[in-house]
């Protein structure tokens, strides 16, 4: 690229080759024409990074600042192009015991709680995306493996600070049910679902502290 000083030049090879060594091997035509000594276009660059992320081998960063409108276009660029949809894409499950299940058992319906965050007037969310099946408003759900019922489910729509009823999550949304104070409600990375099921998504586990201050 003229445009580029040859400062410039050197991070955008090194950069490039960082990203072929962590894609290449998701697309054989990719690694065939980085194998040849040519540079693979911009279109095969997104398409072989798209297949990499839905392998959940890497995850791109998109450098931002909200506050200044920097950064704004490319992320929703990147959220179109690199995530897979919703529903097209299963989320890694597992037995009680831990093993991995290739396929979810029987039709139920599931869903993932991916983060949970209080709102005004003591009000909570437990945002999720429906697995399988659907989430009514007023089916009643039940924490996975544990059985302690939630109640009533409340799905809303979430639109920055302010959220809607709306009658269903369906299979394949992300969206978020609505929790009154007092109310018990889900945690981070649990399993929800009308019934107690037979497997958990991928659990959300601390890792071991790396130091220890003791403190007396």
């Amino acid at each position: 690229d003229e445009t580029l000083d040859e400062t410039e030049m050197l991070l955008r090879s090194d950069a490039l080759d960082a990203l072929v060594d962590a894609i290449a091997s998701h697309d054989d035509d990719y690694a065939e024409t980085v194998l040849e000594g040519r540079e693979p276009t911009e279109e095969a660059h997104m398409q072989t990074l798209a297949r990499a992320v839905a392998a959940r081998s890497v995850m791109p960063l998109v450098f931002g600042a909200a506050r200044f409108g920097v950064g704004i276009d490319d992320l929703a660029d990147a959220i179109v192009d690199l995530i897979p949809a919703a529903n097209t894409r299963s989320m890694p499950a597992f037995t009680p015991d831990g093993a991995p299940l290739t396929e979810l058992p029987g039709e139920r319906t599931s869903a993932y709680v991916f983060k949970t965050e209080p709102r005004r007037k003591g009000m909570r969310l437990a945002f999720v995306r429906v697995a399988t099946g659907r989430i009514g408003e007023g089916d009643l759900l039940v924490r996975t493996p544990s059985g302690a019922s939630l109640g009533a489910a409340r799905p809303v729509l979430v639109r920055g600070e302010e959220y809607e009823p709306i009658t269903a999550l369906e299979q394949g949304a992300i969206g978020a049910l609505l929790f009154h104070p007092g109310e018990l409600m889900p945690t981070t990375g649990e399993t929800i679902g009308p019934t107690l099921l037979p497997f958990t998504f991928e659990r959300m586990r601390p890792p071991e502290p790396v130091l220890e201050v003791p403190i007396e």
